[in-house]
């Protein structure tokens, strides 16, 4: 192997290298991102984790496993694109009084119920359309 050889080398293995630490960024990212301590780092969350915690949820599901779609690809996308509006949302003080899920917030928690209790619940959208939460709304959170 020539000079260009031992280049081609160490830039591998420096593609390698960069690799690993972005994906091990990334997978240590996600894992502190995953804890509910986190998502209660904004004082406005504070009380949605108080409740959760006291809840059946607390001791089966975390916060991601009810509010992220579940495909890790998909995860990603959302928990970024979603934190990115909490955090400007709450260092502009521009935080809503009531706090509700969007049209696609709501499709992913009735996707997570299902994907959870489907067995139980048969079709969950018997109800005229409703989503699992609009009857069962103080789940986990109380009312």
């Amino acid at each position: 192997m020539g000079y260009g050889g031992k280049n081609l080398t160490k830039m591998i293995l420096l593609s390698l290298g960069l690799l690993l630490v972005v994906l091990g960024g990334t997978a240590a990212g996600m894992k502190y991102t995953e804890q509910p301590g986190f998502c209660a780092s904004c004082h406005v969350m504070e009380p949605m984790q108080a409740s959760w915690g006291h809840s059946a949820h607390g001791r089966a599901a975390g916060c991601n496993d009810c509010h992220a779609p579940s495909g890790s690809v998909e995860k990603i996308f959302f928990k970024a694109t979603s934190g990115l509006g909490h955090v400007y949302f709450n260092t502009t003080g521009q935080i809503p009084d009531n706090i509700r899920a969007l049209e696609k917030s709501r499709k992913i928690l009735q996707e997570n119920c299902v994907r959870c209790h489907g067995e139980l619940v048969g079709d969950t959208r018997m109800g005229g359309g409703k989503y699992c939460f609009e009857c069962h709304r103080s789940t986990p959170h109380g009312s």
